[in-house]
This record gives C-alpha cells, structure tokens and sequence, in this order.
C-alpha cells in the first residue's frame, strides 16, 4: 500500500465508519483515535534518499552511525498489517 493510499484508507474509516469497533464508542468517540493514528502515518511519511526510500521520522530519530530506516518503516508495517 502506497503512503497516500494508506492516508486514504484511515480517512474513509474515520468517514465511513468502515470498521467494526468494539470499544463501545457508539457515539463516534472513535474518530479521535483513527484520527491519532492517522498523524503517526503522516510523521512516517516517505522521503526520498539518494536511491531509496526511507521514512522521514525514523531517520530523523536514528542516531547518525545508525544504518537508515527504509520505508515503510515497521510502524508503518504494523498499522498497515491491522488494517488489511
């Protein structure tokens, strides 16, 4: 899944109600968490490196001797492994 693709993916969640939530939120108290998730996908979002991919927020958080972090990242990973 592509980062836009992603985007869109918890914007029609948060629209849609495309998920069945059980965490009692019937009055659409849930949006604030797809919205949350969301702003992590925007701060791992790709950037494009020399020859490849890497995730903006992990290689500003890595320490410089540190090998680069391509993307998706494992967070990115793991939001996209609940979603599917």
């Amino acid at each position: 899944m592509t980062y836009d693709e992603l985007l869109a993916e918890i914007d029609f969640a948060i629209d849609d109600s495309k998920y069945n939530y059980d965490l009692n939120c019937f009055d659409g108290s849930h949006d604030f968490m797809l919205a949350a998730l969301r702003k992590v996908v925007e701060l791992h979002k790709p950037t494009m490196g020399n020859t490849m991919t890497l995730c903006s927020a992990c290689m500003d958080s890595r320490p410089m001797d540190a090998p680069v972090i391509l993307y998706p990242c494992a967070t990115i990973q793991a939001i996209e492994k609940e979603l599917a």
